[in-house]
């Protein structure tokens, strides 16, 4: 498993913010699964959860309409840029709308 940040994340993320997904990328061992890293509000009342998405499976995943559950929130998220090729995680911010 490695852990790989999608090309912007990479050259904007702070060192504290890198420091504590590297952490958190340890903890993992399902098939796919994720880790929460934060959890905040928007403007629009929307819920902003980064959450650290692991595949420890040997195909790519996508967010082709994918069901995800946080706590009591859910959605379903089609997300073209969130491929994730096999033994990699890769940090991302769901937004679950009210």
């Amino acid at each position: 498993m490695k852990l790989l940040f999608e090309q912007t994340w990479d050259r904007t993320i702070s060192h504290q913010d890198r420091t504590l997904i590297e952490q958190i990328f340890e903890y993992c061992n399902k098939d796919v699964c994720y880790t929460h890293i934060r959890t905040a509000m928007n403007h629009k009342n929307e819920q902003l959860v980064t959450l650290l998405v692991h595949n420890t499976t040997d195909y790519t995943i996508t967010f082709q309409e994918r069901f995800v559950r946080f706590g009591d929130l859910e959605g379903i998220f089609t997300i073209p840029k969130l491929t994730i090729p096999p033994y990699t995680s890769m940090p991302w911010t769901f937004i679950f709308k009210s």
